[in-house]
């Protein structure tokens, strides 16, 4: 499978279901991709703790989304476009409150991590209709904290 890497250096907003930081999802029916590897870090000027979870996108209506950029970590090859990223809409998707795939506590002023996720447990989405249709993509949200110097990312395989 190709891989892909994106990231996305967001302001943060908090909200109890809106995943409206950074997404990767698919709209080729049946398409199957694979997050490897998610980030996230702060260059915040001050301390500002931040809740953010990672999770499967539930109801998938966004509106106007704004691509991100991805490229080919395994070749030089372009991106096939077939799974996308974005970072901003009108209307983000949601999430099931509660349900997450992660949930991390951190401080947005240098705090940060990279997760690689295990062989077999990479986070599978199956592209869909951008149509309510939950399960087609895997978002980040953020739950409480503000902040506008933040970073997010995505390593995704198809």
């Amino acid at each position: 499978m190709a891989q892909y890497t994106g990231s996305f250096n967001a302001t943060a907003a908090a909200s109890a279901t809106n995943l409206n930081m950074l997404s990767v999802y698919s709209t080729v029916v049946n398409m199957v991709g694979l997050v490897k590897m998610f980030s996230w870090g702060g260059g915040d000027t001050s301390l500002i703790n931040q809740m953010t979870r990672w999770a499967r996108i539930a109801t998938n209506t966004p509106a106007t989304p704004v691509a991100v950029t991805t490229a080919m970590t395994n070749s030089s090859a372009g991106p096939a476009a077939i799974s996308l990223m974005a970072s901003t809409w009108t209307t983000p998707p949601t999430q099931t409150a509660g349900v997450n795939l992660f949930l991390q506590q951190w401080n947005s002023q240098g705090g940060g991590g990279v997760i690689v996720l295990p062989i077999g447990g990479e986070w599978m989405y199956v592209g869909a209709a951008l149509a309510a249709s939950g399960g087609n993509g895997v978002a980040i949200g953020s739950i409480a904290g503000t902040g506008s110097n933040i970073t997010f990312g995505f390593q995704f395989a198809e």
